[in-house]
């Protein structure tokens, strides 16, 4: 049987400090391991030993085949009953008529945004809304956004007007 031993010391720093390391332990050892030389080398024989090999294990690579099994084995599965049960319960749903928020004034609701972009984007944006919002009601929206240049399907305008109408009746809305 042969046992080597193979492991690498990664850093060149710490390969410095091994093989010194290993020297110094050499060089003790071999101060410590002086014999004496006044004596007669002999050799003493405390038992008899007869050295033996054993026969080596080979593995077998020309495998045998299996032997088949027919026997059947008939195993009875039982399916426990799917008896699922939910916490969850669903609210049922109510309705509710839509009240009108009379704290919010309808009427007065006028702005315009204008700015200007690079390549020639102008940019336009008003709402304008007429009447007293507790009777009548119409909003205006218009919006504007054009951009032109000089690359091949760089020209671009979008126009666009929209315009919400409500009428207050007691207790209903025409909505145009």
């Amino acid at each position: 049987m042969h046992t080597s031993f193979n492991f690498r010391i990664p850093n060149i720093f710490f390969r410095k400090y091994f093989q010194l390391i290993a020297i110094a332990i050499l060089f003790s050892s071999s101060l410590m391991g002086q014999n004496d030389t006044n004596k007669i080398k002999s050799v003493e024989i405390i038992s008899s030993f007869k050295p033996s090999l054993l026969q080596a294990v080979k593995i077998d690579f020309s495998g045998s085949q299996l032997t088949s099994d027919t026997s059947r084995n008939i195993r009875m599965y039982e399916i426990p009953a799917q008896n699922l049960t939910y916490n969850y319960k669903s609210i049922p749903l109510k309705p509710l008529a839509l009240s009108f928020d009379t704290l919010v004034t309808l009427g007065d609701r006028n702005f315009v945004k204008a700015g200007f972009g690079n390549f020639t984007t102008p940019y336009f944006k008003a709402g304008l809304s007429f009447g007293d919002g507790s009777k009548k009601l119409l909003n205006i929206y218009t919006d504007y956004t054009s951009s032109r240049g000089k690359i091949q399907y760089q020209n671009f305008s979008n126009f666009s007007v929209k315009a919400t109408g409500s009428y207050f009746f007691s207790g209903h809305e025409a909505y145009a």
